[in-house]
């Protein structure tokens, strides 16, 4: 179960960095700094994370 944890952490932070460089938020250099479409693939990797860690929490009060 931890590791789910660990697994929706890492991917949401990953998605809240790619949400700050789609919007120009964090400064940045390439393709990724200021295009919106980053933003959303952000969005939703957060939303993946979110959804890793609704499992974990789910399984781990069952248990």
């Amino acid at each position: 179960m931890r590791t789910r944890w660990i697994i929706a952490a890492l991917v949401a932070a990953v998605g809240l960095v790619f949400i700050g460089q789609g919007t120009s938020f964090l400064p940045g250099s390439g393709g990724m700094y200021g295009d919106s479409r980053w933003a959303i693939v952000g969005v939703a990797l957060v939303a993946i994370g979110a959804a890793v860690a609704w499992t974990a929490f789910r399984n781990g009060r069952r248990a």
